[in-house]
This record gives C-alpha cells, structure tokens and sequence, in this order.
C-alpha cells in the first residue's frame, strides 16, 4: 500500500492550507495544532511502549509507514491534531457551550470507525481481543484524550482573548499525552481487563440503536457549520476508500454505515440551512 503514507500527508496538507488561507488566527491556530502534535506523539509513544497493546505495522510486514518518530509513523502524529482540531471547531459550531463533550463524542464515533478499518486493512494491529479485532479500550483512549485535549483548548483560547496568561494552558494542553494513562488505566483495571470482548454482532447491535438516536437529536438540532463539515470530509473519505478497495467483510460495512449515517444527516442538514444574507442588505 505504497500511496497510504503520501495520501495522509497529502490530506494533512490539504486541511492545513483550506484551515489558514484567510485565516485571522494563523499564529495561535499554528500553536494549537502544535501543541496537539506534541501531545498526540507523547500518548500514542507512551502507550505504545508502556503497555504492548497495539503497534504500527512495519514496512517489512508490509506496512506503509516510512516516516518515524520512534514508534510512531510521523504522518500519525500529524493526523491527530487535525481529527481533534476539526472535531472541536465543528463541536463549537453546534453548541459553543457542550463544544468539549461534543467534540470527545465526535472523536469517539471516529476512532470507532477508523480502527476497524485500519486494523482490517493492515495499518497496525491490537494485541487484545475487541470487536473486529479492536478492544473497546482501544476506542475510548481517543475519547479520554479528546476530552482533556478540547477542554485545554477552550481554556487556551479563552486566556487568550482575555490577555491572561496563556502558557499553563499550552502546558496543560502537551500533558493530555501523559493524563490519558490515568482514564485509561482505571477503565483497563476497573472493568474492561475483566469482561469478555463483545462480538461484532453485539458490538453492531449496540451502536444501531444509538446511531438512530444521534440521527432523531441531529435533526431536530442545530446545523453545523458547512466549513466545519469539509475539512473533515477528506479524512473521511481515505477511510472510505480504504473500506472498498480492501475490505470485504459484510459485517464491517455494516458497522461503518451505522456509525456513517449520523455524519450524513449532519451534512445534509447543513446544506439544507439557507445562505445568510450579507450584513447590511434585508
């Protein structure tokens, strides 16, 4: 899978440029995805050496990272801040004031979505057993580090814009790669260690129902901000393309439309909202 790699990087790429061209907040935005880089290769190395959960897949297995920062292909690194920073503008959109667990939530429904492809497609691999060979642990560690991850970066803006000292926040912002061990290892220890791995058919049972609950909140919701929805939309769409061109496995088509529909209903309502008039013209 030689065009994995550059594709990622590709799309980074493509959301970096869309994200500042125009943008007022060039430098602070740049600090936000910075910080989040640093945290997100802190989380991903620490776990990956300290606990033996899961590992990217070498290129001599296969794999199509080139590119490392220890155990991290680098283009991971760089694809984190994008998935969270996205998750937590389009979060905003939708309600400025719930932003933070929005935003965990949306990173939650994309890790679920993400790791099961990615495991089925050979990106890297899980140690422990889960649904489509993904732990549930596994999927909530990509909550856990969104939560603290967007609660630091409304702090972050916050003090910004009230002229405040910013820096404890910055600082707080890096530490969400070392806080996530505290959520993670109660979950691990508190339950998760000793309770069977769902199958993938109770897995989709469970999910069913609640992607038609967010589809009925989401309609009668706010709409969210057209921008906010395409620049997540090339991510999304490399999963996509992953899904049909390696992925033949009825039940995990099944798993990624019922995780999939709430984001269309999103989209759909968003390009239903009628165009705001400019300022000044009734």
């Amino acid at each position: 899978m030689p065009f994995v790699e550059p594709l990622c990087f590709a799309i980074v790429g493509l959301y970096l440029g869309l994200r500042l061209r125009g943008a007022e907040d060039r430098g602070p935005l740049a600090l936000r995805l910075a910080l989040l880089a640093c945290a997100a290769w802190i989380g991903e190395a620490s776990c990956v050496r300290g606990y033996g959960f899961y590992r990217y897949a070498l290129p001599s297995e296969g794999g199509p990272w080139r590119l490392w920062l220890d155990v991290v292909p680098l283009v991971v690194v760089l694809t984190w801040p994008v998935v969270i920073h996205s998750a937590w503008e389009l979060a905003r959109s939708l309600s400025p004031a719930k932003g933070v667990w929005l935003c965990a939530l949306l990173v939650l429904a994309d890790a679920s979505l993400i790791e099961p492809i990615a495991v089925a497609v050979g990106l890297w691999s899980w140690s422990e057993p889960g649904p489509f060979q993904v732990p549930l642990v596994g999927v909530l560690g990509w909550g856990v580090f969104t939560l603290w991850a967007a609660f630091a970066l409304g702090r972050l803006e916050r003090a910004r814009a009230a002229h405040q000292r910013a820096w404890p926040w910055a600082l707080g912002l890096v530490a969400a790669g070392l806080w996530v061990h505290v959520p993670l290892l109660a979950l691990w220890w508190g339950g998760l260690r000793w309770l069977p791995a769902p199958s993938e058919t109770l897995a989709l049972g469970l999910v069913a129902p609640l992607s038609v609950a967010a589809l009925i909140a989401l309609a009668r919701g706010p709409r969210a901000e057209r921008g906010a929805l395409w620049l997540r939309a090339p991510g999304a769409g490399f999963f996509f393309l992953l899904l049909a061109w390696k992925v033949r496995d009825p039940w995990l088509w099944a798993w990624t439309l019922a995780l999939g529909l709430p984001y269309l209903a999103l989209t759909a309502r968003a390009l239903r909202a009628a165009p705001r008039a400019p300022e000044g013209i009734d």
